[in-house]
């Protein structure tokens, strides 16, 4: 189910898959950028045919910026990690660092539609709901306005 209004811009838990399906052990939570971060974001890529490309400053800064916790990952020994920077970059494999950076991505340009389609709406005048016009017979009828919640 596609994600809709503002719950894409609350932080959500994200387990990467592997090229055959299989889900990785641990789980990252990822939240959305604020404007002046998707700002910045813009700034460290490039737009191509294919869309916004990120550059290697970019992932780092979605991996930075987005990703706010994790849960059951662990090192090649087994052990479980703390959630830290060090960590984060000397420890979690290329391939889930990338799957990361990409969702982190999605949630910060879904967040960005979002948040400005919400403000959008917040600016847009009241429509009434639960009015409706009746016809009035007559030449001398006084009507009076439909009060709106």
């Amino acid at each position: 189910m596609a994600e809709t209004s503002a719950a894409v811009l609350l932080p959500e838990w994200f387990q990467p898959e592997d090229d055959d399906g299989n889900l990785a052990k641990g789980s990252f939570k990822i939240r959305c950028l604020n404007g002046m971060e998707y700002l910045e974001l813009m700034s460290l890529g490039t737009v191509s045919a294919e869309g916004f490309q990120t550059n290697h400053q970019g992932k780092e800064f979605l991996l930075k910026r987005g990703l706010i916790a994790w849960k059951n990952v662990e090192n090649e020994a087994g052990d479980v990690l703390l959630f830290t920077i060090e960590n984060l970059f000397n420890t979690i494999p290329a391939d889930q660092l990338l799957l990361v950076a990409n969702k982190a991505f999605m949630k910060a340009s879904l967040g960005e539609a979002e948040r400005k389609n919400l403000q959008s709406q917040l600016k847009s005048p009241a429509t009434p709901s639960d009015s409706t016009v009746k016809p009035v017979s007559g030449e001398d009828t006084v009507t009076a306005e439909t009060p709106r919640p």
